[in-house]
């Protein structure tokens, strides 16, 4: 990504936000860095989905890769207030009306592409990645999304596609053993938690 961010300004910003972002924990002026950089790049992904729309030849993959890094940023910022819902969502109008995108691009970015898409995308199918309406919030039939926009290939191998795709599928079983009470005993002293973490946690080491 970083041949794109070299190229993009509007990709570097976003780079730089992820970048603060992390070091922004225990760093109130990282943090105020990351937003700076944050809302450049989301003046620039707004210029170029205008410019799109409108009928110039801009790159919808630069288009695609910098909606997905922003959502990056959201999720890690953990502040979203819906942000990542509405960048997720012409995301996927771009991956549906491009046929072929990823065939466009090298293998590298074609995975990276699916790796993200295919991530938040599942876990907005489970829990939502919207405004929160209540804390019993699930995501609502418009705020769904699929694979398909991906016409998947088999190269897609990195670390979130193939059989690691599994572990994307565990996020509803994990988060009601989360809300799951104890029966007999104290949470953690209970056999049926017990025997249930394990079991999850069994599934997930097949994959490590």
């Amino acid at each position: 990504m970083l041949p794109l961010a070299q190229q993009n300004d509007g990709f570097l910003h976003v780079v730089f936000a992820i970048s603060a972002s992390h070091l922004s924990y225990d760093d109130q002026q990282s943090h105020i860095v990351a937003l700076s950089h944050y809302g450049v790049a989301l003046r620039a992904v707004k210029y170029l989905i205008t410019e799109h729309g409108s009928g110039y030849n801009r790159n919808p993959v630069v288009i695609v890769l910098l909606l997905l890094a922003l959502c990056n940023f959201e999720v890690i910022d953990g502040d979203t207030k819906g942000a990542v819902m509405q960048h997720l969502l012409p995301c996927c109008a771009l991956l549906a009306s491009q046929n072929n995108l990823l065939d466009t691009v090298d293998e590298d970015c074609a995975c990276f592409i699916a790796e993200q898409y295919m991530f938040l995308s599942t876990v907005n199918s489970h829990i939502g990645l919207g405004p929160i309406k209540s804390s019993n919030y699930t995501p609502t039939e418009s705020q769904s999304l699929h694979l398909s926009p991906l016409s998947y290939r088999a190269y897609y191998r990195g670390r979130s596609s193939g059989c690691a795709y599994e572990l994307f599928e565990m996020i509803p079983s994990i988060g009601a053993f989360a809300e799951k009470p104890a029966l007999s005993s104290p949470r953690h002293l209970d056999p049926d938690i017990i025997a249930e973490f394990h079991s999850l946690e069994q599934q997930i080491l097949l994959w490590v």
